[in-house]
């Protein structure tokens, strides 16, 4: 369940303040309140936007809630509707239409990469390492690097050429600064 990648989610900063919200909080306390945004966030790390009903004791351990407390919370939740329930599994619809929209944004964004570039891939930090600087020249504005292929270089990598201060490390292929 645990992701190397974090993201973010739309939360009304005023959340605390919204009517179901208050619901709970008056059933439960504040710590309900606590306990409903680390579900959601449970429920965001998840591929499904769901937490799966019958594995609550590690949450709770997790949380550190006891296993019935937590179940108490869930169920308000389900019955102010904020969460619901379906196949064995505990959703918020406000969660899934986020992880929908960040479906879209990262297929949009794909579909972008693909017409700017083509077929083309720019090469990611591991392939660039590789490439070596064989030399720098200052009449045509350009690096040459040891795959044969001549980079461009940018105003700042031409004004630090200029005082002497440009070294290879300092030109990445692909990168024009």
């Amino acid at each position: 369940m645990a992701k190397v990648d974090t993201f973010w989610f739309k939360h009304d900063y005023n959340a605390r303040n919204d009517e179901k919200i208050l619901e709970l909080r008056s059933l439960h306390g504040a710590e309900a309140y606590g306990v409903y945004w680390m579900i959601v966030e449970t429920m965001a790390d998840n591929d499904n936007g769901g937490i799966k009903a019958n594995l609550i004791g590690g949450l709770s351990h997790g949380y550190g809630v006891a296993k019935g407390r937590l179940q108490e919370i869930i169920e308000c939740c389900i019955s102010v509707e904020l969460f619901y329930e379906k196949d064995g599994y505990y959703f918020s619809k406000r969660m899934l239409r986020h992880k929908d929209e960040r479906k879209l944004y990262s297929e949009n964004g794909k579909q972008g990469a693909e017409k700017r570039w083509g077929g083309y891939r720019p090469p990611n930090a591991e392939q660039r390492r590789g490439e070596k600087i064989i030399g720098i020249s200052f009449e045509e504005n350009f690096a040459l690097l040891s795959d044969g292929t001549k980079q461009r270089l940018g105003t700042s990598q031409l004004f630090r050429l200029q005082q002497g201060d440009l070294k290879p490390k300092d030109v990445i292929k692909g990168q024009i600064l």
